[in-house]
């Protein structure tokens, strides 16, 4: 899972501060890496769909990640005509102060 994957990262870096939102700087690196993956092979006119299911288990800085991401890829006009993220969330699981609740109403 992508859990998993973020946790062998975590074990596996250093982690160090960021400045933008307290997210350590190998969670940046990963973002400008996957972004820049997305970018490219948007550039070479393939479509891409990500689909993620259960959005209210996401802590913050796995919906700042898939933010991050999102908004990379819609500023270029180019880019963002061949890509489509689906989120899906379970409405009753969340309430006011849950991370999620905040990035639905971006």
């Amino acid at each position: 899972s992508i859990h998993n994957f973020f946790g062998d990262i975590e074990k596996n870096t250093n982690k160090k501060e960021s400045h933008r939102g307290g997210i350590d700087t190998s969670r940046w690196q990963l973002i400008i890496l996957l972004s820049r993956f997305l970018g490219t092979v948007l550039r070479l006119g393939r479509f891409i769909m990500i689909c993620l299911d259960d959005l209210q288990w996401c802590d913050s800085g796995m919906l700042t990640l898939i933010n991050e991401i999102i908004v990379s890829v819609a500023q270029c006009d180019q880019e963002k005509q061949h890509f489509l993220f689906v989120g899906t969330y379970r409405n009753d699981e969340i309430d006011d102060v849950h991370p999620l609740a905040d990035r639905l109403l971006d």
